[in-house]
């Protein structure tokens, strides 16, 4: 592994957050924030890749103005929550949220074969029903069941037929589908 230090780049953007308890009871809360990321002079090799076929490794120019990797310009989340006391001290509890995030960029510029992570959002919603020492919850996490790739190793360059075997160690890993299901807690305190 080759690591090159670009000369010059900068980062500037904005993040917002807020919580509002519109009543006793129920509380929203959301973020927000958009960062710009780039090159601001052009480096020479900053990237590594390979020229196939076979392995042999080649270095790309990053250029001015190429967006840097590992992280989406846009992201937001909004979650709300109710809590609804019994009259016997217990309390039902509502929760829901939605979180969303713009794509990413495995490499600098997406340059040398770089991958490009889509853009996805996930929605998780729950009730429960919370006792003194026990608590009964029913969840759905990813409930529009929406495909995510959350990370990549390599580029698809690796992905080659060598000596009639398939050699393949370009990957991305992907978020868990819809999962619905019900937890319960006990406290032996």
């Amino acid at each position: 592994s080759i690591t090159v230090n670009a000369g010059a780049a900068k980062t500037q953007g904005v993040e917002l957050s807020g919580s509002w308890d519109v009543t006793d009871q129920f509380n929203l809360r959301g973020s927000f924030s958009h960062t710009k990321a780039e090159l601001t002079e052009g480096v020479g090799s900053l990237i590594s890749t390979i020229t196939p076929p076979g392995f042999a490794t080649s270095f790309i120019d990053g250029q001015k103005g190429d967006r840097l990797p590992g992280s989406p310009e846009t992201q937001f989340s909004m979650y709300g929550s109710y809590d609804h006391p019994l009259d016997n001290g217990d309390a039902l509890v509502f929760n829901g949220g939605y979180a969303w995030q713009s794509d990413v960029f495995s490499r600098t510029g997406s340059r040398g074969n770089g991958y490009v992570l889509p853009s996805y959002g996930r929605a998780n919603i729950s009730a429960g029903y919370l006792a003194d020492k026990w608590a009964f919850t029913l969840y759905a996490d990813n409930v529009f069941n929406n495909f995510a790739e959350s990370s990549v190793t390599s580029t698809s360059l690796l992905n080659q037929t060598v000596a009639g075997h398939r050699v393949r160690s370009h990957t991305t890993n992907v978020l868990p589908p819809r999962s619905v299901g019900a937890r319960l807690k006990y406290s032996f305190r």
